[in-house]
């Protein structure tokens, strides 16, 4: 996706989590997270912040420790729609003025730091977007093709491939997605494997079916009720260690 197309995504899903925000209540507990929409909205402004924070100020390392520095005391739950809006408009505007030479800490090796941070923000807004809106059980905006695509990509083919989200239980998953590219990981070893692109009828341990914002949700391990899982327990399982808040 173009990075304005994202940065768009980034101000859109805050104004649609302050709006799921008030339709739930800011106490109504979030569906498999042991979080309230208080704290998942006041976590996503600290993000942006901190985000923001490290591409000002270009810094090398990641010296405030993360987004707890940037986490507001006592801001009263009135106060919350404003500032979540404003981080997200602050960060936004940031990102699309610096250019793609910025050198800055990241956590996924191998992206530059632009589209790093362009890409990952817009996937941590749209992804707490939805807890807001799967705790107030209302309506849940569904993810376009091409936006939940973008985030398999980020997902499955960069973070699931990282030491710390290795399993030494073997198995084969497939993502086989009704709208777009497949996704093949492979568990097992000091590294999970993951291919992208491949035949929605690969031979797998297990199967996840479902198009491209069912795959979506299923990944980052929200309720997806139109993912449809089949084939081992156990491979299905090994997935549930790649969780990013």
């Amino acid at each position: 996706m173009k990075p304005e197309s994202l940065l768009a995504q980034i101000t859109d899903d805050a104004d649609l989590m302050v709006a799921a925000a008030q339709r739930a209540g800011w106490d109504a507990r979030v569906p498999g997270l042991e979080w309230d929409v208080r704290t998942v909205v006041t976590h996503t402004g600290a993000v942006h912040r901190w985000s923001a924070d490290v591409v000002r100020r270009a810094l090398p390392t990641n010296e405030t420790g993360g987004s707890s520095a940037f986490w507001p005391d006592g801001l009263p739950d009135a106060e919350l729609p404003g500032w979540i809006r404003d981080g997200a408009h602050a960060l936004t505007t940031l990102l699309g003025q610096v250019t793609d030479g910025l050198a800055c800490f990241t956590f996924l090796p191998g992206v530059p730091p632009r589209r790093f941070w362009i890409h990952r923000q817009a996937h941590e807004t749209a992804v707490h977007r939805l807890d807001v809106e799967l705790a107030g059980g209302g309506p849940v905006t569904a993810f376009a093709p091409q936006f939940a695509q973008d985030g398999l990509t980020e997902l499955v083919g960069g973070f699931a491939t990282e030491p710390g989200f290795a399993t030494s239980r073997p198995g084969r998953l497939l993502l086989a997605c009704t709208d777009g590219p497949s996704w093949l990981v492979e568990f097992g070893g000091e590294r999970t494997r993951t291919t992208g692109d491949v035949p929605a009828d690969t031979k797998a341990d297990a199967v996840v079916g479902g198009d491209s914002d069912a795959l979506y949700r299923w990944v980052w391990n929200r309720p997806s009720p139109a993912a449809v899982e089949s084939g081992d327990p156990g491979t299905l399982a090994s997935w549930r260690a790649v969780r990013i808040l």
